[in-house]
């Protein structure tokens, strides 16, 4: 009741997470209570599956549109673990399991949540892995034009064959088959196809409803704060005293209000805050306050870009495959390979000026939530120092000569209401 209940456009799912976050955005904490029940309705044929689970999909698109913060470029959570029954696809595990016992067998008993797998185990779980995919198969196919590009298919191949070899170790080990339907390949071979399409359909989902790699989060380009090298330092005097956290809660708020995906600075951190608006490009900021007494402070925020050399080895790639093109006089790999690599430097440019113009445009917009916060202030104390009037239709004239005399009309959310 505290949060309003549930969100009534999630209709397939994400009412639960949303819910969870609300409660733990208000203070609340979540708890795990045993006899809660939760009855889950399966369903009972293909088209009833996949209906399912673009819903899914679709639920992730609305949750990352409402809480952008707590995705990553991609568009998938950080989970810290996670609880599971059978039917949670199982990733092919290159490392052996261990078993937790704690120091000198201190600990007897296992944890209740599942450990989060590391980033490459993770990989091929994610829908956007069948994008990888196509792209290998991309460069496959320009090995009919070239011929050393004809390696890509190998790796292609292999893309599928995780996909396969981990939908197979699913359903052996994580399934709920009685023991002789185990044994009939019919019910294996269709539930290997189900743990294939899950993704294809998640993947879907998401992208009819905006969640994909390439998506825009956060504020647009601006001419006046467009810029992708160097630094630029802003400046804000403020005589309305406010200790550091609240000038920080306050930047952070106005970033979170245009739906900007915000990261704060750890401990160890040289910097505060870190935006990223795209998929490569991103930016980084840091503010100190200095103190000039009687409530007077005077901010500098430095915005930076911030770039790394992730962000261009795909695009060194494509260079040096272009290059060997060349020299096999392959022009039309050549051709396509250059313009790949000039659009992702592009995006790598605009994707970080975008970053660094949120970043800039949430601390100049500090002080007009001071400005405003002062306004308010003012126009609340007049009012307690005018007389209301209630006016109807009919009394309309008079009201208007109260105006003019500096008499308030009563009205919740707007200066004039009339009551008919």
């Amino acid at each position: 009741k505290k949060i309003g209940g549930f969100d009534p456009i999630y209709r397939n799912a994400g009412d639960d997470v949303d819910v969870c976050w609300r409660i733990q955005q208000s203070g609340g904490t979540i708890g795990y209570h045993p006899s809660a029940l939760v009855w889950h309705h399966r369903r009972n044929s293909f088209k009833a599956y996949w209906k399912q689970q673009k819903g899914y999909g679709k639920a992730e698109a609305l949750l990352e549109a409402k809480w952008p913060e707590k995705y990553n470029s991609l568009g998938h959570l950080a989970w810290a673990g996670r609880i599971y029954g059978n039917g949670l696809t199982i990733p092919i595990k290159i490392k052996k399991e261990k078993i937790f016992h704690g120091t000198w067998g201190t600990s007897l008993f296992q944890s209740v949540y599942q450990p989060t797998q590391s980033f490459f185990h993770s990989i091929p779980l994610m829908p956007e892995w069948y994008l990888i995919s196509v792209f290998v198969g991309i460069l496959g196919s320009l090995g009919f034009l070239w011929s050393p590009l004809m390696w890509m298919w190998p790796i292609f191949f292999f893309t599928i064959a995780v996909v396969i070899i981990q939908a197979a170790i699913s359903t052996r080990k994580n399934s709920s088959l009685q023991p002789d339907q185990k044994k009939n390949n019919k019910y294996l071979f269709f539930i290997v196809l189900l743990h294939m399409l899950q993704p294809v359909a998640r993947l879907y989902g998401r992208f009819t409803n905006g969640l994909t790699p390439w998506r825009k989060r956060g504020l647009g380009l601006n001419s006046k704060f467009y810029y992708g090298f160097g630094s630029r330092v802003i400046t804000h005097w403020s005589e309305n005293w406010k200790s550091t956290e609240e000038w920080f809660l306050l930047i952070e708020k106005n970033l979170l209000d245009n739906k900007t995906r915000v990261k704060r600075g750890d401990d160890f951190a040289d910097w505060d805050f870190e935006v990223r608006n795209g998929l490569l490009g991103r930016a980084r900021a840091i503010m100190t306050i200095e103190e000039h007494g009687a409530g007077k402070q005077y901010l500098r925020f430095k915005c930076m870009p911030y770039y790394t050399i992730n962000q261009f080895i795909l695009p060194a790639l494509l260079i040096l495959l272009s290059v060997f093109a060349m020299i096999a006089e392959q022009y039309i790999v050549t051709s396509v390979s250059i313009a790949i690599m000039c659009f992702m430097v592009m995006i790598v440019f605009l994707e970080t000026a975008r970053s660094a113009n949120s970043l800039i445009n949430s601390f100049t917009f500090v002080d007009l939530n001071t400005s405003l916060e002062s306004i308010k202030a003012e126009r609340s104390k007049e009012a307690n120092e005018i007389p209301y009037v209630d006016i109807d239709s009919n009394n309309l004239l008079h009201a208007l000569q109260e105006i003019t005399n500096k008499t308030a009309i009563k009205s919740d959310s707007k200066d004039l209401e009339i009551v008919e």
